[in-house]
Protein backbone atom coordinates (compact mmCIF):
# COMPACT_ATOMS: atom_id res chain seq x y z
CA UNK A 1 0.00 0.00 0.00
CA UNK A 2 2.92 2.33 0.63
CA UNK A 3 4.12 1.78 -2.91
CA UNK A 4 0.65 2.64 -4.27
CA UNK A 5 0.54 5.78 -2.13
CA UNK A 6 3.91 6.95 -3.44
CA UNK A 7 2.96 6.04 -7.03
CA UNK A 8 -0.11 8.26 -6.70
CA UNK A 9 2.22 11.21 -6.05
CA UNK A 10 5.26 10.58 -8.24
CA UNK A 11 6.01 8.48 -11.33
CA UNK A 12 7.45 5.23 -10.04
CA UNK A 13 9.27 2.62 -12.09
CA UNK A 14 9.86 -0.73 -10.39
CA UNK A 15 12.99 -2.71 -11.25
CA UNK A 16 12.66 -6.46 -10.68
CA UNK A 17 15.37 -9.11 -11.05
CA UNK A 18 15.06 -12.17 -13.26
CA UNK A 19 14.14 -14.03 -10.05
CA UNK A 20 11.20 -11.64 -9.57
CA UNK A 21 12.79 -9.91 -6.60
CA UNK A 22 12.54 -6.18 -6.11
CA UNK A 23 15.87 -4.60 -7.00
CA UNK A 24 15.11 -0.89 -6.83
CA UNK A 25 12.74 1.90 -7.67
CA UNK A 26 13.36 4.63 -10.19
CA UNK A 27 11.82 8.08 -9.98
CA UNK A 28 12.41 10.54 -12.85
CA UNK A 29 14.88 13.32 -12.04
CA UNK A 30 12.43 16.00 -13.18
CA UNK A 31 9.77 15.09 -10.61
CA UNK A 32 8.61 18.25 -8.77
CA UNK A 33 10.19 18.73 -5.34
CA UNK A 34 6.85 19.21 -3.58
CA UNK A 35 5.65 15.82 -4.88
CA UNK A 36 8.91 14.16 -3.79
CA UNK A 37 8.59 15.65 -0.31
CA UNK A 38 4.95 14.57 -0.01
CA UNK A 39 5.91 11.05 -1.07
CA UNK A 40 8.79 11.04 1.43
CA UNK A 41 6.40 12.05 4.23
CA UNK A 42 4.17 9.14 3.26
CA UNK A 43 7.08 6.69 3.35
CA UNK A 44 8.40 8.09 6.65
CA UNK A 45 4.92 7.75 8.19
CA UNK A 46 4.90 4.08 7.14
CA UNK A 47 8.12 3.48 9.09
CA UNK A 48 6.85 4.52 12.53
CA UNK A 49 7.26 1.70 15.07
CA UNK A 50 4.91 0.62 17.82
CA UNK A 51 5.68 2.16 21.20
CA UNK A 52 7.83 -0.13 23.33
CA UNK A 53 5.13 -0.39 26.01
CA UNK A 54 2.63 -1.74 23.47
CA UNK A 55 5.17 -4.24 22.15
CA UNK A 56 5.82 -5.39 25.73
CA UNK A 57 2.08 -5.86 26.26
CA UNK A 58 1.85 -7.98 23.13
CA UNK A 59 4.84 -10.03 24.27
CA UNK A 60 3.10 -10.58 27.62
CA UNK A 61 0.06 -11.95 25.80
CA UNK A 62 2.34 -14.05 23.61
CA UNK A 63 3.94 -15.51 26.74
CA UNK A 64 0.53 -16.92 27.67
CA UNK A 65 0.22 -18.64 24.29
CA UNK A 66 3.64 -20.28 23.89
CA UNK A 67 5.74 -22.62 25.96
CA UNK A 68 8.18 -20.84 28.26
CA UNK A 69 11.39 -22.70 29.19
CA UNK A 70 11.44 -23.97 32.77
CA UNK A 71 14.52 -21.91 33.60
CA UNK A 72 12.67 -18.63 32.85
CA UNK A 73 11.59 -17.15 36.16
CA UNK A 74 9.51 -13.96 36.28
CA UNK A 75 12.60 -11.77 36.37
CA UNK A 76 14.24 -13.43 33.36
CA UNK A 77 11.00 -13.34 31.38
CA UNK A 78 10.54 -9.63 32.16
CA UNK A 79 14.11 -8.92 31.07
CA UNK A 80 13.72 -10.93 27.84
CA UNK A 81 10.40 -9.22 27.13
CA UNK A 82 11.91 -5.75 27.63
CA UNK A 83 14.99 -6.42 25.51
CA UNK A 84 13.01 -8.09 22.73
CA UNK A 85 10.56 -5.16 22.75
CA UNK A 86 13.46 -2.72 22.31
CA UNK A 87 14.79 -4.72 19.36
CA UNK A 88 11.35 -5.08 17.76
CA UNK A 89 11.06 -1.31 17.44
CA UNK A 90 13.26 -1.49 14.35
CA UNK A 91 10.20 -2.51 12.29
CA UNK A 92 7.14 -0.41 11.42
CA UNK A 93 3.99 -0.92 13.46
CA UNK A 94 1.86 -2.55 10.76
CA UNK A 95 4.60 -4.99 9.77
CA UNK A 96 5.28 -5.91 13.39
CA UNK A 97 1.59 -6.46 14.12
CA UNK A 98 1.40 -8.91 11.22
CA UNK A 99 4.53 -10.61 12.54
CA UNK A 100 2.96 -11.02 15.98
CA UNK A 101 -0.01 -12.74 14.36
CA UNK A 102 2.27 -15.08 12.43
CA UNK A 103 4.51 -15.80 15.41
CA UNK A 104 1.50 -16.59 17.60
CA UNK A 105 0.36 -19.14 15.03
CA UNK A 106 3.73 -20.69 14.24
CA UNK A 107 5.90 -20.60 17.38
CA UNK A 108 5.52 -23.21 20.06
CA UNK A 109 8.23 -21.72 22.26
CA UNK A 110 9.28 -18.21 23.29
CA UNK A 111 10.27 -16.56 19.98
CA UNK A 112 13.66 -15.16 19.16
CA UNK A 113 14.44 -11.92 17.38
CA UNK A 114 15.36 -14.01 14.34
CA UNK A 115 11.85 -15.43 14.17
CA UNK A 116 10.38 -11.93 14.06
CA UNK A 117 13.00 -10.87 11.49
CA UNK A 118 11.87 -13.69 9.19
CA UNK A 119 8.40 -12.19 9.10
CA UNK A 120 9.45 -8.52 8.97
CA UNK A 121 12.64 -7.94 6.99
CA UNK A 122 11.30 -8.74 3.53
CA UNK A 123 8.27 -6.51 4.10
CA UNK A 124 10.42 -3.59 5.20
CA UNK A 125 12.81 -3.75 2.24
CA UNK A 126 10.53 -2.02 -0.33
CA UNK A 127 9.93 0.88 2.07
CA UNK A 128 13.66 1.33 2.61
CA UNK A 129 14.28 1.24 -1.14
CA UNK A 130 11.54 3.80 -1.70
CA UNK A 131 12.99 6.06 0.98
CA UNK A 132 16.48 5.77 -0.56
CA UNK A 133 15.25 6.64 -4.06
CA UNK A 134 13.16 9.56 -2.81
CA UNK A 135 16.06 10.88 -0.72
CA UNK A 136 18.35 10.60 -3.73
CA UNK A 137 15.92 12.63 -5.85
CA UNK A 138 15.37 15.23 -3.12
CA UNK A 139 19.12 15.61 -2.55
CA UNK A 140 19.62 15.93 -6.31
CA UNK A 141 17.49 19.09 -6.21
Amino acid sequence: MVEDGVASLVPLEIKISKDFELVRYNIPADTPLDKLEAAMRRVEASLIPLPQEEIEQRLTVLAMLVTIPKDFDDEILALKRRILAEKLQQWPADILLEAFDSVEKSCKFWPTLAEFAQHCDWKLRPRKLLREELQKRIDYR
